[in-house]
């Protein structure tokens, strides 16, 4: 261990001074977590929006996944995020391609998560059907 390179950094204190860590919100925020994660925990997800201001709180979704695994979602699970983060922050709800979800399944899973969190996004054909 003796030979191997160490990395040494010192921080810019003028970059520092511009980060922000007080926890308020200026715009939406969806977070999406696994219940099973051992990496890191679904306990740090609810110590995160216990720390923010009551109306950062109202900007701040965070959508639960009943699985283990450390960032096992699926495509729908992801694309039924970004939807709800799309509506959040523009108003409009999501116009997807089926193409992008194939499968019929994926499809249904996308949807109820989707309006679980408040989301209706638009399910187009698949371009194979139009």
């Amino acid at each position: 261990n003796a030979g191997v390179a160490r990395f040494q950094f010192t921080a810019d204190p003028a970059k520092l001074a511009k980060l922000q860590t007080a926890a308020r919100l200026e715009r939406p925020l969806v977070t999406i977590h696994t219940t099973g994660d051992p990496i890191v925990p679904i306990w740090h997800q609810a110590l995160y929006r216990d720390r923010l201001p009551f109306f950062s709180r109202l900007l701040h979704t965070p959508i639960t996944i009943n699985r283990y695994g450390h960032c096992k979602f699926t495509d729908a699970e992801v694309l039924a995020a970004f939807a709800v983060l799309v509506l959040k922050v523009s108003g409009y709800n999501l116009l997807v391609s089926g193409d992008v979800l194939p499968g019929s399944q994926e499809q249904a899973e996308f949807l109820r998560l989707s309006r679980r969190y408040g989301a209706s996004p638009v399910l187009t054909p698949p371009t194979s059907l139009r």
